[in-house]
């Protein structure tokens, strides 16, 4: 007689990307003659279920350089930034307590536009995030007895070994 073994373990029973664009403003205290640059640093990101939804939260420095006062002189404006993104994901995968959220930034956080109106610069960022939905999963597997066990007899040639 057959008989079935479970194992419990844990696997990825969701997987989603999500390209991401956003656009921010900063203020600056003088009237700006040109953006010269932006750099994005300490991208840090989490997701959590909430509500039948994953929300992902992230936070990330920007600092972007400009020049001002007919481009004599230059600066560097940074801001801490946050955003919320809202992924739908089938509500049969979000099991209460036993689905974790685990979310990671596959494509950095780019500058991919940034232009300025006197003392405002706005600008764009681009990135992509990629969400993995983990949770417990069952699998069964079939146990022979050695009754059932077929095993191949295999001679082995150990004449190829020589010393």
């Amino acid at each position: 007689m057959n008989e079935y073994k479970e194992i419990v373990t844990k696997a990825v029973i969701s997987k989603e990307t999500k390209k991401i664009n956003i656009k921010f403003d900063a203020l600056v205290e003088r009237n700006i003659t040109k953006v010269i640059g932006a750099y994005i640093l300490n991208n840090e990101v989490c997701g959590k279920i909430d509500e039948g939804v994953v929300k992902i939260n992230g936070v990330f420095d920007t600092n972007i350089w400009y020049s001002y006062d007919n481009n004599t002189k230059t600066d560097v404006i940074t801001s801490k930034n946050n955003y919320e993104e809202i992924l739908k994901v089938d509500k049969d995968l979000l099991d209460g307590d036993l689905a974790e959220v685990k979310v990671k930034c596959i494509t950095p956080p780019v500058c991919t536009n940034a232009i300025h109106k006197k003392n405002k610069i706005s600008y764009v960022l681009d990135f992509e995030l990629q969400m993995q939905l983990v949770g417990e999963v069952t699998i069964r597997i079939k146990e022979y007895n050695e009754e059932n066990k077929v095993v191949d007899e295999i001679e082995v040639n150990t004449d190829y070994l020589k010393e």
